[in-house]
């Protein structure tokens, strides 16, 4: 705002909310809260009762324990950092973004993502992982088209990284494309349907 090439404390935060509000977790809010149609993503907020029935069909076998008032207050107390919707057992928009990424919400069980669990002593080549690079391109990195069956000769090759390069289409929904090239782009939903088959075929 001051117009000086430079973010205050104020204007840091600020910038900070906006590039971290997620739209997606705002829709997933709407559907638990009463009258969520109603709400606003500054004033969004689930209340115990609320939280207690997304936690119900979260299914996760971290949190399946928390069924009573006090524990899921102690969640609130935990991930909601506003002060005013802490104290009335509200959970903000951030407060469900934060905790959704923590580790309770790990989709990971914690015994693989707290810990080394693999032999970490070999060389290096013993780690090796077949990749692809720009994976959707039969042919040309500058024009022709972008090919869901590229991404099934790959896989069926042995490879187990793969990449998307996905932007919003003009119906809203991803697609696949090389930008500023004159690549034609492919809906993403159309790769993800074409390799399901193949996914493990050759690498489990």
């Amino acid at each position: 705002k001051s117009r000086q090439g430079a973010l205050n404390q104020v204007d840091f935060v600020n910038f900070f909310n906006l590039l971290t509000h997620r739209k997606d977790l705002f829709g997933i809010m709407k559907t638990f809260i009463k009258n969520g149609s109603e709400k606003t993503m500054e004033n969004i907020s689930m209340n115990r009762n609320e939280l207690y029935s997304f936690l119900e069909q979260a299914e996760n076998e971290n949190i399946k324990n928390i069924d009573n008032p006090t524990e899921l207050q102690r969640l609130i107390d935990t991930y909601e950092l506003n002060n005013e919707f802490r104290e009335k057992g509200l959970l903000s928009l951030d407060g469900f973004r934060n905790m959704l990424l923590s580790r309770s919400f790990d989709i990971i069980e914690s015994v693989y993502s707290r810990q080394v669990y693999q032999d970490m002593t070999r060389p290096l080549c013993d780690y090796y992982i077949s990749t692809s690079h720009n994976t959707y391109l039969f042919y040309s990195q500058v024009s022709g088209n972008s090919d869901p069956e590229a991404y099934n000769h790959v896989l069926l090759m042995g490879c187990r990284a793969v990449e998307f390069d996905c932007y919003d289409g003009d119906d809203g929904k991803p697609i696949v494309k090389h930008a500023f090239t004159l690549v034609k782009s492919c809906s993403f939903e159309s790769i993800i349907r074409c390799i399901e088959p193949n996914l493990f075929k050759v690498s489990p």
